[in-house]
């Protein structure tokens, strides 16, 4: 029964991180009656023109549809993304930016707590002293710890999957 507990705890923190990253900046710009049409690059990362070369998107760029747009969000002169040959691009730029961002953190996050984790279920084995219970729930515990570890290096392949359904 408490497994089942500690599973869906986790599940709900999960689904809650997942809102407040995405739904509330998503819904706080619903409303706007002039929405930007640009983003400031926070993660560098690559993605395919449709001729085929490599782009590369650098930390503090900005992609926007037009040089007027890129304005908007405090971006003037070199290295910003705009009048690239297929319309839109700079708004999945956008999203993959944003996406690139989101599973950064998930991993990090995920990573210390899984090595937090770890060390919680090699010290109930330490302190089993001998009985074969207490010895199986820390390995219990690492091994769930391993599978959240699991987890999160497949985060980290999460935008890869993205940027090839999108083609990008």
């Amino acid at each position: 029964m408490s497994k089942k507990i500690v599973s869906l705890a986790i599940i709900f923190l999960l689904v809650s991180l997942n809102i407040f990253v995405v739904g509330i900046p998503i819904l706080s710009r619903a409303e706007d009656e002039n929405p930007k049409e640009c983003c400031k690059i926070r993660v560098t990362f690559t993605i395919k023109q449709p001729d085929g070369s490599d782009l590369q998107i650098q930390k503090g760029n900005c992609a926007a549809p037009s040089g007027e747009a890129a304005q908007q969000c405090g971006c003037q002169g070199e290295g910003n993304i705009y009048g690239l040959t297929t319309p839109g691009i700079w708004s999945v730029i956008c999203i993959l930016n944003s996406l690139y961002l989101v599973t950064k953190w998930l991993f990090y996050i995920l990573t210390t707590i899984s090595v937090f984790i770890i060390l919680i279920g090699a010290f109930l084995i330490m302190a089993s002293g001998g009985d074969p219970q207490k010895w199986k729930k820390g390995r219990d515990v690492i091994f769930y710890a391993l599978i959240g570890l699991g987890v999160a290096l497949l985060s980290k392949v999460f935008p890869s999957l993205v940027k090839y359904f999108l083609g990008v």
